[in-house]
């Protein structure tokens, strides 16, 4: 059976939102697994973090992890089978509330419970219906004795009813809808209310979430709620009616008083996560207590719940066209501050820059400076997404507009440091490597903000660490900045880059760090001509190196570098 952590719901996700996967094995074992923001690798090797012991699934199989916008993505790995998602072949996809997804042999179902927006009501029962404990009558099931007949009419009432609620957009006044069908001419119930039970917490009373709705004649009435049914619904997860009448057949009581008038119940469930259960609750007059009346209800609740599913697919196809939009126009504005075709006389220059997503906190730049010199560029904004781009597309704009003032190396960080200071959040910072080079002799000046460090790689591949100029981070606390020089002999590459290649790590979880990323780029800037590779061909070799290492996964961090490399 598959090996996996049961996380707890702290973090992004609200206590009545909380994901979960169903993992069914190829012996039918099903295994529960709470999502909380995590990232998780599936597949048969030791040491991926939810285990699928089988042949027919790959040591690494596929990902699943939670974008910014709190939607949950599953990825295949390269898999030798394939990772299916209700039945389709994918490479990857979102994935929605009871989607399955195939890995080898195991199933897994996805569930996303609907966040409990648009409710008509939210009560303590005390306000609106009288809970009861009081113990008499018995409860009884579908399951329980011959099929039950549904008659022709109710049957067309029925469909009407799903028709009607796929054009009611309100998510309460569905839950409306449904009470108010119940206690209709077609139905005859006396009252009808959605009640909400807290699995997490027994001790709390039921709340009312809709209703209750009642019959014009018994408007006046304050329908009682059998607390035994509602437990009874709770721990069987079945439709079960009721009846406080005593010649009712016994099977478990109904606590409504025998005081009150003779009264039937049904309860149905609605919907449940780990956190919560919802149920119709409907009293009816003592005729109507049959197992037919508890059929006619159990098929208006399947016909609500399939309008919910058809409510919550468009909500989250229209929710996810609008992110892909906005996201898509965010990456074409980012992308064309990327410098294109970017020439610096006397160097040979080459840069990547890859967002792990669709936006990136990572910024690069080629700017050319008034006296003739080029400052070379990268930074990292802490955290990532929409609000890490923000902050790259500020740096950008600043850095631009000093070098356009006339500003030097050490006058363009302390601006940025300042600004940086000022508006950022607190705990936000920004590491940055700037370098500004000379036409000329190869010489450089160079400050480092808390960014990885500067390696200069020569043509036999022997890698020197430039620690030149350091500094903390940008945006943590006013400094003084000041630049240090150092020189870059003929034929030698600079390298400058974010943590996301250092901290890239394999499918097997192998961290690259700064010593094997050195030992790459020395192997990448050994050539069997005299002259050595250019910064392209470097660039390509690294990028090369990026790929075999993710390994079909997607990276987890995004990856920007600058290669820069001194003409002879």
């Amino acid at each position: 059976m598959a090996q996996g952590s049961d996380s707890g719901a702290e973090g992004r996700t609200s206590p009545a939102r909380q994901e979960y996967l169903e993992i069914r094995g190829p012996t039918g074992a099903v295994q529960r697994l709470s999502l909380a923001g995590q990232r998780l690798a599936f597949g048969r090797a030791p040491d991926a973090q939810v285990r699928l012991p089988s042949e027919t699934v790959s040591r690494y199989h596929a990902e699943l992890f939670c974008d910014d916008f709190g939607r949950w993505w599953i990825h295949d790995l390269g898999s030798h089978n394939g990772t299916l998602v209700n039945g389709q072949r994918i490479t990857e996809s979102v994935l929605r509330d009871g989607d399955t997804v195939e890995i080898g042999t195991f199933t897994l179902r996805f569930f996303q419970p609907p966040a409990p927006t648009g409710e008509a009501t939210a009560s303590d029962t005390r306000n609106s219906v009288l809970v009861s404990s009081a113990q008499s009558g018995s409860i009884v099931s579908l399951a329980e004795g011959a099929v039950p007949k549904v008659a022709a009419s109710h049957l067309s009432s029925l469909i009407a009813f799903g028709r009607q609620l796929a054009g009611v957009q309100d998510a309460g006044e569905r839950l409306r809808e449904l009470c108010r069908l119940m206690v209709g001419d077609e139905f005859g119930g006396r009252s009808a209310t959605v009640i909400r039970l807290c699995l997490d917490r027994p001790a709390d009373p039921p709340r009312v979430i809709c209703g209750p709705e009642s019959r014009p004649e018994h408007r006046a009435w304050k329908p009682y709620v059998s607390e035994t049914l509602l437990q009874a619904v709770r721990q069987r997860r079945e439709p079960l009616l009721a009846g406080n009448a005593a010649e009712a057949p016994v099977d478990v009581q109904l606590s409504l008083p025998r005081s009150e008038v003779a009264l039937s119940a049904l309860a149905c469930p609605l919907s449940s996560s780990p956190q919560q259960m919802d149920f119709l609750y409907v009293v009816l007059p003592p005729e109507y207590g049959t197992r037919e009346w508890l059929a006619m209800a159990s098929l208006a609740v399947a016909e609500f719940q399939h309008a919910e599913a058809s409510w919550v697919a468009y909500e989250q196809a229209k929710t996810n066209a609008l992110i892909e939009q906005e996201l898509a126009q965010a990456q074409e504005i980012q992308m064309r501050l990327v410098p294109q075709a970017v020439s610096v006389p006397g160097w040979d220059v080459a840069l990547e820059f890859e967002p792990c997503r669709w936006v990136a906190g990572d910024y690069v730049d080629v700017v050319p400076m008034p006296d003739g010199r080029t400052l070379l560029a990268v930074a990292d904004v802490c955290g990532k997404g929409l609000h890490a781009a923000l902050v790259a597309a500020t740096v950008h704009s600043l850095v631009r507009a000093c070098v356009q003032a006339g500003a030097g190396l050490t006058d363009l960080m302390t601006v940025l440091n300042g600004y940086l200071c000022a508006y950022m959040a607190k705990g936000s910072f920004v590491t940055m490597l700037a370098v500004v080079v000379d036409p000329h002799g190869g010489r450089f000046e160079c400050i480092n903000a808390g960014h990885p460090p500067l390696m200069i790689i020569s043509p036999r591949g022997e890698v020197r660490r430039c620690d030149a100029g350091a500094h903390t981070p940008l945006g943590l606390w006013p400094m003084t900045i000041q630049s240090a020089p150092d020189q870059v002999p003929d034929g030698h590459l600079m390298a400058m880059y974010t943590d996301g290649l250092t901290d890239m790590s394999s499918v097997s979880g192998e961290r690259v760090g700064l010593d094997r990323l050195g030992e790459q780029m020395g192997a990448a800037c050994v050539s069997a001509s005299g002259d050595g590779p250019t910064a392209r061909q470097v660039a390509d070799r690294l990028k090369a190196f990026i790929q075999e290492t993710l390994g079909g996964q997607l990276p987890a961090d995004d990856s920007t570098f600058l290669l820069a490399r001194r003409l002879p």
